[in-house]
């Protein structure tokens, strides 16, 4: 075991996204990831899309909006905390 393996595990704490509840397509508590992506499925469950990831949610909130959902507002935050590169694109 090395620590990246331990960085993950500490880190897999995302039970807000909306398939979670769902028994046939839920992946269980997935990594704090701005997409929810999970590579070894091959799938992210928050896509831009659905308006279900971080980026969607961060814009929200700092133009002064509010989350729907408080388990929205946990996921922004563990983001955050996790940490990362939040560039703004050229578009």
């Amino acid at each position: 075991m090395h620590s990246q393996k331990i960085g993950n595990a500490l880190r897999t704490i995302d039970t807000w996204y909306p398939e979670f509840s769902d028994p046939v397509s839920s992946a269980g508590p997935i990594a704090i990831e701005p997409y929810g992506a999970v590579t070894n499925l091959g799938k992210a469950f928050r896509t831009p899309a659905d308006k279900q990831d971080f980026y969607t949610f961060f814009d929200t909130w700092a133009r002064g909006g509010e989350l729907s959902r408080v388990e929205d507002e946990h996921y922004m935050m563990a983001v955050l905390v996790r940490g990362g590169v939040f560039g703004e694109s050229d578009k």
